[in-house]
């Protein structure tokens, strides 16, 4: 399927719930509930995709946060003013499993190629940072071909995508008016 590129006013985009999601998460400058704005830009200095990654856990309200990969005992500390609980794993760490319901994930690291996706994984969002890693590239781009993965969207160095049974399969590049957005 071809990528529809967008913009903040969500032109292209003829799905109402990616419509909302575009317009009212991604592109939200708020900061949100709870952090004051000196927070916001704190987080967003060590952290460029700690704001999206608050956004979304806010909006699709999971279960748990999980964060997967190296690194993610600093995104830990950075997230703790959002009131984001967040559970950190190495890949193969004892205990590690993921639910493959109501869950937010993300991927620091890319888990490679032997990666089986659960066949009952639902409600699910895996959130991929450094798209400019190629490790992580080709991890978003096996991610997109799945057929589990209903929505998948492309910001301008991250990506995630979305597993939900009740929406249709699209794919979405996010980008502000001919360049790519700074989120």
């Amino acid at each position: 399927m071809k990528p529809i590129v967008s913009n903040p006013k969500g032109y292209h985009i003829h799905s109402p719930s990616a419509f909302h999601l575009v317009t009212g998460v991604i592109f939200n400058q708020q900061p949100p509930p709870g952090m004051s704005l000196e927070k916001a830009l704190e987080m967003k200095k060590k952290f460029p995709f700690g704001m999206v990654v608050i956004r979304l856990a806010a909006h699709f309200r999971p279960q748990r946060v999980v964060c997967i990969g190296s690194g993610c005992q600093d995104l830990d500390m950075a997230l703790e003013p959002s009131g984001i609980a967040l559970q950190v794993f190495q890949a193969g760490d004892e205990g590690f499993f993921l639910s493959n319901t109501n869950e937010f994930v993300i991927w620091n690291d890319a888990p490679g190629r032997e990666m089986l996706i659960h066949n009952e994984i639902n409600d699910c969002v895996w959130f991929l940072p450094c798209l400019g890693r190629k490790t992580m590239r080709e991890f978003f781009t096996l991610l997109k071909k799945n057929g589990k993965v209903s929505q998948s969207f492309e910001l301008k160095h991250d990506g995630f995508v979305i597993f939900n049974s009740k929406l249709q399969k699209e794919d979405y590049i996010i980008s502000n008016r001919g360049f790519m957005i700074d989120l």
